[in-house]
């Protein structure tokens, strides 16, 4: 399965049983659910989820891609 862009995501935690998962769902209207590490990868993800368009996840790699951007760009 190739790129697919995501359109929405939604976060499960469990901080007291070091459960920390992200919902990622695609255009194809299937959700991928993605393990994270910690609390430091859980806030590295969310963040690029928010704030860079667009992103992309591929489930056969587990791979997730954002748009690309000018260096030096200022917003």
């Amino acid at each position: 399965m190739a790129n697919q862009q995501i359109q929405n995501y939604a976060v499960f935690t469990k901080p007291g049983q070091n459960y920390y998962r992200v919902g990622l769902s695609v255009t194809s209207g299937i959700v991928h659910y993605r393990d994270v590490a910690g609390p430091e990868e859980l806030l590295a993800l969310v963040d690029l989820l928010r704030n860079e368009k667009p992103c992309a996840f591929d489930p056969d790699t587990n791979l997730l891609t954002v748009g690309f951007e000018p260096v030096g760009e200022k917003e």
